[in-house]
């Protein structure tokens, strides 16, 4: 999935490159920020999903004794988790969570500014 566009992300090209055409009003900007609001409520409970994954692989690591028999280090164990398959998908759930958040904000200023434009001219 690394070369594939997640979801939000392709839904979100579309509307750009509708409103580089100049087909989009405020409503339809309303409209995108409530579609991208959905994705963020999904994947926030990923992270959050990804945040207990990745908060048991670093008590299993606590645990984990060395070749000696004695306990790890938690220097050691922190790095071992880091460098975890769990750790890797929180930090990309993490991620996806930023850019959905990212473009909301985003919308949330292009709508003020057409609602703006549409207020100067008179036609609201």
């Amino acid at each position: 999935m690394p070369n594939e566009k997640p979801p939000y992300q392709v839904l979100y090209d579309e509307f750009i490159n509708s409103y580089k055409c100049g087909a989009v009003d405020g409503e339809r900007i309303g409209e995108m920020i409530a579609k991208i609001v959905q994705f963020y409520s999904s994947i926030n409970l990923d992270v959050a999903t990804a945040e207990v994954a990745y908060g048991r692989k670093a008590v299993a690591q606590e645990l984990q004794a060395d070749i000696n028999g004695k306990p790890i280090s938690s220097a050691k164990a922190k790095v071992l988790t880091d460098g975890s398959d769990e750790a890797v998908d929180l930090i990309i759930k993490k991620a996806h969570l930023a850019n959905i958040e990212q473009q909301i904000n985003a919308l949330k200023y292009l709508q003020k500014g057409v609602l703006q434009e549409w207020q100067q001219a008179g036609n609201l």
